[in-house]
């Protein structure tokens, strides 16, 4: 006796059989999403940045850069300037 459920997002096709052990093959349809047209590399920033990257499908990983070395901020209260 065979029991369970399959699944798919699209179509599922193949075909299963059991005779003492279960033997066969399944295939399913990719299901469509668009691709991600956005940057795939960031540059660090003071503010968050947001990649929409939700709903589509990514062909490279995004890469955030490192804080490059030379990085300081500077903050000014009126009469101090401050460099950290």
């Amino acid at each position: 006796m065979l029991r369970g459920s399959l699944t798919a997002r699209g179509s599922l096709s193949g075909s299963l059989s059991a005779n003492g052990a279960l033997a066969g093959a399944l295939s399913a349809g990719r299901p469509s999403i668009p691709s991600y047209a956005g940057p795939y590399a960031f540059e660090p920033a003071e503010e968050a940045q947001t990649a929409r990257t939700g709903g589509y499908a990514l062909s490279e990983d995004i890469v955030i850069q490192p804080i490059p070395s030379n990085y300081g901020r500077i903050a000014y209260n009126g009469s101090v300037i401050t460099v950290y």
